[in-house]
């Protein structure tokens, strides 16, 4: 299953998102047969499966995952969810005994911030809001921030001239989108 993940992974960058869909289902269908419906992979499963319908422009199929993932995540944590699909928070907020036994995994909290993000990205494109609304108008200064944090913009060297690193920190950014153009698999270029 994770290979099929990765697999999947591999085509959505080259834009191949029938595959992607296909990879990410069989993946899933394997997550839950062998590690139950509330086991970690299956959520990271949904949510990728989620995202790349979102890429696709299948809103309604991407919203219904990201409820269901949701929804588990609330039963899970804070217990049953009523009819109209909200979860109850009264009890388990005034429980200090509960709340201790509900301390969550970092990989856990890391996958509820990634399907946060994706929800919110959702709900705005199914409210009309435009992409240029949530990107910065120049994505070019997002790298340059980046790059600034981390103080790789400009270095000394012994003879005392200064030299740009920023095409050599390029192949070591994790902005990059695409893996695809940078040649084969093999790491060769």
């Amino acid at each position: 299953a994770k290979q099929l993940n990765n697999l999947a992974l591999l085509c959505q960058n080259q834009g191949k998102y029938w595959e992607v869909e296909q990879y990410y289902e069989r993946a899933l269908h394997i997550y839950q047969s062998r590690l139950g419906p509330d086991d970690a992979n299956v959520a990271k499963t949904k949510n990728n499966l989620a995202s790349c319908y979102l890429k696709q422009g299948k809103y309604r199929q991407a919203e219904g995952l990201y409820k269901e993932i949701l929804t588990r995540a609330h039963e899970k944590e804070f217990g049953s969810v009523a009819g109209d699909g909200h979860p109850h928070w009264s009890s388990v907020e005034d429980s200090v005994s509960t709340q201790e036994g509900l301390k969550r995994s970092s990989s856990f909290n890391k996958l509820r911030e990634s399907i946060r993000r994706s929800s919110e990205k959702l709900v705005r494109k199914l409210k009309g809001v435009g992409m240029e609304e949530t990107t910065p108008r120049n994505a070019g200064m997002k790298r340059a921030n980046s790059l600034n944090v981390l103080n790789v913009g400009t270095r000394e060297n012994q003879d005392g001239t200064q030299s740009s690193h920023l095409t050599d920190s390029r192949a070591l950014s994790s902005s990059t989108q695409s893996l695809t153009r940078r040649g084969s698999l093999g790491g060769t270029r």
